[in-house]
């Protein structure tokens, strides 16, 4: 038995809820075990303590007051209710997020003809600066003749 487990047992062994297998082991435990053994030790004490405490007295209306807490306390909305809340308020947002974003993919202005030459012109004339087997020379030169088609 290791000593996280017997001194887990260790209550339940001064609450007397352990069974005799248990109680055997945890006993055998304890007489080979000093950290266990203090450990019983303060857990007993203070068991002890907590008995020898009086009994506080309890005011008339005492139920009352818990019963009316108990109450209001589920009348309150509850965490888990708050996590489902925005779980379809997601769900239904989600749909709408994707409608619009589609319509407005669909209704953008498109590009026109001249707009798409210029743009093919200009990644071209890239291409053509950045390839080195071509000088910049020629590559002003196919771009000024792609220019007047």
């Amino acid at each position: 038995m290791n000593c996280k487990k017997a001194r887990f047992l260790c209550s339940q062994l001064l609450d007397d809820r352990l069974n005799e297998r248990a109680k055997r082991a945890l006993l055998s435990h304890l007489s080979n075990c000093p950290h266990c053994q203090s450990f019983y030790r303060q857990a007993k004490k203070i068991k002890e303590m907590t008995h020898s405490l009086p009994t506080p007295e309890l005011s008339p209306n005492f139920n009352e007051v818990v019963m009316y807490r108990i109450e209001r306390s589920r009348a309150s909305p509850q965490p888990r209710f708050v996590f489902l809340l925005k779980r379809k308020l997601a769900l239904f947002l989600l749909p709408l997020v994707l409608l619009a974003s589609t319509l407005i993919f669909l209704f953008h202005r498109k590009p026109d003809e001249t707009e798409l030459l210029r743009s093919y012109r200009r990644e071209h004339f890239i291409y053509t600066l950045q390839n080195p087997l071509i000088s910049a020379d020629s590559a002003v030169k196919m771009l000024l003749i792609s220019s007047e088609e």
